[in-house]
């Protein structure tokens, strides 16, 4: 209300050069809205960005987005706008066309997987007919280092002590109380 009481009390004008036009440049801002998942960054104008960030930039500027992935993580979409735009990504790094309006950059990523034998799980071979499982040579130094002969999901050979362990333990918490009574009396 104040704003208004200002705005009428005060004239004001607009003062044209009599000897011709003038040339009136408006920079408009656009706010770029990012939203970097976790496991990386990104990078624009030498401003890095983790998570959810914005800055603005004038209409017509062109920005280059530099996305890093942190370690053992690779760039699973890159959204620029509402459109896909990661297969033109290139050297980490994709160019945006001049800024027109406000815009939303989404980046994610994604562990990275190896095939077998390249770092990744290591590949199982059975030299002597399925007695002895061993490592493939190309996963050598892999940090697993021996299959056993069957997968073990479980030690079960202990179940019935633990069990009763249990029960005991739970039979002592709810008879302490009645013990602690009958004392008391």
């Amino acid at each position: 209300m104040f704003f208004l009481i200002l705005l009428f009390a005060f004239p004001i004008g607009a003062y044209a050069d009599p000897s011709g036009t003038q040339d009136i440049t408006v920079s408009i801002p656009c706010r770029i809205t990012l939203q970097i998942g976790k496991n990386g960054s990104l990078t624009v104008n030498g401003t890095t960005y983790i998570g959810n960030a914005f800055f603005t930039a004038p209409v017509g500027t062109v920005l280059a987005y530099n996305i890093t992935p942190g370690s053992g993580y690779k760039i699973a979409a890159f959204i620029y706008g509402g459109s896909n735009v990661t297969s033109k990504i290139s050297g980490g790094s994709y160019t945006a066309p001049a800024l027109t309006d406000h815009i939303t950059v989404s980046v994610s990523f994604a562990p990275v997987t190896l095939p077998p034998g390249e770092g990744g799980n290591p590949v199982p071979s059975i030299p002597d007919g399925g007695n002895t499982p061993s490592l493939h040579p190309s996963a050598a130094g892999s940090a697993n280092h021996y299959f056993g002969s069957s997968p073990r999901t479980g030690d079960d050979s202990r179940i019935a002590l633990w069990v009763v362990l249990f029960i005991s333990a739970a039979g002592l918490v709810f008879a302490l109380p009645v013990f602690q009574r009958r004392n008391q009396k």
